[in-house]
């Protein structure tokens, strides 16, 4: 009798890219990844059977998750965000139980409903709600991923200034890599089955921190300024950022100032067995990455 398949979602996505990857190397079991557009990851299929599967179109789902036992279900991107993306993933989970699906394991968030950055949270904690109602489910609560700094530090190496409204106020960063490497670990089904696991960097990181870090591995000359929300707002206003996006960006910026991402957990050794990549860690092995943008940026 075939054993029953482990299914990954969004298989197209920056994450749910390197799920798909990293089961392949991590598991004999059958692997079955979705996405809108499985041309796009021809080169996941000599290891895993990719089906076309569109959250919006409701009807075909339980034909894409038929014949897996556990799937990984990888939260939809924020351009969905609100009750699209609530909508699109309730789908998924009713398709999926229907299916006959008995364990989903869900890549959330960190933030809380009730904390500095409950706006940006509220989507995923409806999501595991509906999960928590339909059966077996493991959340996974990222923080803030890594990767964004490969976006945003390179303006601070081309300017010598990181801006922020706080110099003391920690992220605890975790790479993507490493996010992956536990969502395979919790769709096994290894670790200590908890319901919920809080995924981090193993230290929260400054902004005084990150430019000093930055200055020695990437051989950087930035400086930490303080700037009120006001002139914050202003700044990225002057910057050529449209408003909405502006703003947003202010409220991201308010909500690691009081400390929203500023929590560590032992979670990933927990899952894993292994340890999270540390900021100079990941800085390193995107040296080339930052310092071709940041000669892009002068």
């Amino acid at each position: 009798m075939q054993a029953a398949s482990l299914l990954v979602t969004g298989v197209s996505g920056h994450l749910g890219h390197r799920m798909a990857t990293t089961l392949l190397h991590a598991t004999t079991l059958p692997l079955i990844g979705t996405t809108r557009t499985p041309a796009r990851v021809a080169d996941l299929s000599p290891g895993m059977t990719l089906r076309a599967a569109d959250f919006s179109q409701p009807d075909g789902l339980p034909d894409a998750f038929a014949g897996a036992a556990r799937m990984l279900l990888t939260s939809l991107p924020a351009e969905t965000a609100g009750p699209l993306r609530v909508a699109r993933q309730r789908h998924a989970i009713d398709a999926a139980r229907q299916a006959g699906v008995r364990h989903i394991v869900y890549t959330s968030f960190l933030a809380t409903a009730d904390g500095p950055l409950a706006a940006l949270a509220a989507d995923h904690v409806e999501t595991e709600a509906t999960l928590c109602a339909t059966g077996g489910a493991t959340a996974l609560r990222n923080a803030w991923y890594a990767e964004m700094l490969l976006t945003t530090l390179p303006r601070s190496m081309a300017t010598g200034v990181l801006r922020t409204l706080d110099r003391h106020a920690g992220v605890a960063w975790i790479a993507r890599d490493d996010c992956a490497v536990a969502a395979a670990a919790a769709l096994r089904g290894e670790g200590d089955g908890r319901p919920v696991y809080q995924l981090t960097g193993p230290q929260a990181v400054t902004p005084l921190e990150l430019a000093e870090t930055a200055n020695a591995v990437l051989g950087a000359s930035i400086k930490v300024l303080e700037f009120t929300p006001e002139a914050m707002l202003k700044a990225l206003l002057e910057d050529g950022v449209a408003e909405p996006m502006a703003r947003l960006l202010l409220y991201i910026e308010q909500g690691l100032a009081k400390r929203a991402m500023a929590e560590t957990s032992g979670d990933f050794g927990s899952l894993t067995g292994q340890r999270s990549a540390g900021i100079d860690q990941f800085l390193e092995t995107h040296r080339d990455a930052l310092l071709q943008a940041a000669d892009a940026a002068q």
